[in-house]
């Protein structure tokens, strides 16, 4: 199983957003790493929403976190490119937007892909 991190978008964050982007990229390694609080076995990788940020320093959700498993979901929130993901054998996928709070503000998107195979 492979599990894909990225940030489809981030506007006028500066290092703030960097930070947000490292801080989510920290929660997927240790949370992958060590279980989660979900009930999960250590070292198990559960479902990619689990690897939303819950409360990032300096960042607020905007809108609930939307997941879907086939390719017609991830077509329904995504601008263009879904089939990527599709043809490359995404059994889940996860997506949150947050807005920066404070002088720097901008705005973050969170994706994680489950993909079937690390080929994949």
């Amino acid at each position: 199983m492979r599990i894909v991190l990225g940030a489809a978008r981030m506007n006028s964050i500066g290092q703030a957003g960097l930070l947000a982007l490292g801080i989510a990229a920290a929660i997927f390694v240790a949370t992958g790493c060590s279980g989660d609080d979900n009930g999960g076995t250590p070292g198990q990788i559960e479902r990619p929403e689990d690897f939303l940020p819950k409360n990032p320093s300096n960042w607020e959700p905007s809108g609930g976190a939307q997941s879907g498993t086939t390719g017609a979901a991830l077509q329904a929130i995504i601008n263009g490119g879904w089939e990527t993901y599709a043809n490359h054998n995404m059994r889940e996928f996860a997506t949150r937007n947050y807005t920066g709070v404070g002088s720097e503000g901008g705005v973050m998107d969170v994706w994680i892909y489950e993909m079937a195979t690390p080929a994949d």
